[in-house]
């Protein structure tokens, strides 16, 4: 996890894609338009949720979107599961892949699930305390203390007027 900069770098997100792109191929012809946008959509929900939490700026949330996706996985499988009954019934062939799909979101919820544990963790760690430079003589309150506000530059408020924009 410390080697990923950017959630395109996460194997469990780009096998969210990958799952997600087999099942738009597995349902291309399907003319149950119902169930098929309802696949589709969970199965894009997966990857785009990994994305969305890991773009929030707080660990906390990445977790909640992590969650949903792991819901997403959960919901496809459901899905894919009725799809294969329906077409049973019907007398028609398993949807193509579908077992490897199934197998698929088990492995994708658990990664998932292992990456919500490793976030969690990190959460309830201290935060281990910087080293201290020999010649650093501030007093461990004053060294650790936010910079104040002074050090930066007032924002100006910005009003848009016709095409032009002016500062306040």
């Amino acid at each position: 996890m410390n080697d990923v900069k950017i959630f395109e770098d996460l194997e469990v997100w780009k096998r969210g894609c990958n799952l997600a792109v087999d099942v738009h191929v597995a349902l291309a012809e399907s003319k149950d338009f119902a169930l098929r946008g309802q696949m589709e959509r969970s199965s894009l929900s997966i990857p785009s949720n990994i994305a969305e939490g890991a773009e929030r700026d707080s660990t906390p949330e990445y977790i909640k979107f992590l969650r949903y996706s792991k819901g997403s996985c959960g919901e496809l499988r459901t899905q894919l599961y009725v799809a294969d009954r329906v077409r049973q019934r019907l007398g028609a062939p398993p949807l193509a892949g579908s077992r490897e799909m199934i197998q698929e979101t088990r492995i994708i919820s658990k990664m998932l699930q292992s990456l919500i544990n490793s976030l969690k963790r990190r959460l309830t760690q201290p935060t281990p305390e910087p080293p201290t430079s020999s010649t650093d003589h501030r007093s461990p309150i004053t060294r650790h203390q936010p910079l104040s506000t002074h050090h930066f530059r007032p924002i100006k408020k910005i009003t848009a007027t016709h095409s032009k924009c002016t500062a306040l």
